[in-house]
Parts: structure tokens; sequence; C-alpha cells
């Protein structure tokens, strides 16, 4: 495990420069999303509205957890393994550029968002806020995932030792927190949503077992 850890390390000029280039992209993305009539912005809007959304909230949280978790892992591997063709730059551009598009489009969608809960309803609020608080300090373990992804794919892209070494680094430097920080997300989203939506996910497990 250390020798992969020592290999990540030596990636830190690819992660940092990677990091710089998702972030301007999602900057161009955002103001890109302005234009509704965009291709991209009316698929990302039906990809995160219609469809990812909406598997959220009516999932449990091992359900939401598991939809955040691939969506994730997918996209990350992706840019891994694009670095095999010398894509994975382009690959990270589109992903930022996507990102910046898809945060215009929550920004634009109330309907979007979450309420999280007030402290000031009694200890049953008082637990749901400590779990939105647990859930995102999980949840802050995808960024440097993230950017460890980008890395590790640009690394493919550059160094041959790297690329006979990258899955195996992937799925112990990547997969885990990831996996942990979509857990977090999931918890975080679940305390956030309307208490009819958690007692009807709830209702709808109590009749599948039955």
């Amino acid at each position: 495990m250390w020798e992969y850890l020592n290999l990540l390390r030596g990636l830190w000029f690819y992660m940092l420069a990677g990091a710089a280039l998702i972030l301007s992209a999602t900057v161009c993305g955002w103001f890109a999303g302005r234009n509704t009539s965009f291709a991209l912005t009316r698929s990302i809007r039906w990809w995160l509205i219609d469809v990812m959304l909406a598997l959220i909230r009516r999932r449990s949280w091992i359900g939401r957890t598991v939809t955040i978790f691939v969506n994730n892992i997918t996209i990350l591997s992706g840019i891994v393994l694009l670095g095999y063709v010398n894509l994975s730059l382009v690959a990270t551009a589109l992903v930022g550029f996507a990102m910046g598009v898809a945060l215009r489009v929550l920004g634009n969608s109330p309907d979007a968002f979450f309420a999280p809960p007030s402290g000031d309803g009694g200890p049953e609020a008082a637990r749901r806020v400590g779990k939105v608080r647990l859930g995102i300090a999980f949840n802050l373990l995808e960024p440097p995932a993230i950017i460890a992804a980008i890395g590790l794919g640009w690394g493919v892209q550059e160094h041959a030792d790297v690329s006979e070494r990258a899955w195996p680094l992937f799925m112990i430097c990547i997969v885990p927190p990831m996996l942990l920080a979509a857990g977090g997300e999931a918890l975080w989203i679940g305390e956030c949503l309307p208490r009819s939506d958690v007692m009807g996910n709830n209702r709808n497990s109590a009749t599948r077992n039955v």
C-alpha cells in the first residue's frame, strides 16, 4: 500500500495542474450554463433533475450512497482510462465544464435544493443537524479524491510505470474515499429531505418487506 501512496505523492504536479484545469473549466461552464437553450445545459438538467435527484429522493441511505458513488466513480475512472489514449486532460476539461453547467442548472432550479434542518426544534432537530454536519465532513473527502484521480490520469498519459500500476492505485487511494464521501453526501441529503419523503421511503420499504 505504501508503494502506491508514494507513487501518488510523486504525481503532485499533475494533481495541482489538473486542479487548476478543472477549476478553470468549471468557471467557463458556469458562464456557458446561462444559455438554457444550450444542448449541454438541457442534457445536464435532464440528468441532474429528472434522473439523479429523482433517484436520490426516492431511495434509502444505502440506495442514495450507491447512486452517488456509481455516478462519481464512473466519471473518475473515465478520466484515468482516457489517460491511456492521451485524452485525460481533455476529459478533465470536459468534466470541469460540465460541473460548471451543473452548478448553474442547480442554481436555477429552486426545487433541487434541500432545506437544512434547524437546530431549534428540540432533540430530534438537533440530532438531524448533527448528522448533516457528519455527512458534510465525510463529503469533504471527495475533492482531494477527484484531484488525485485527475493527477493519476495525467500520470498514466505521461509515465509508463504509472500506467502499469494505475488501477491498483485507483482502487486503494481513490475508491475508498469516494465511497465514504458518497455515504456522507447521502447522509446529509437524507436529513435535509422533507420528512414526508423520508416517511414515504420508510413505508415503501416496510411494504416490500411484508
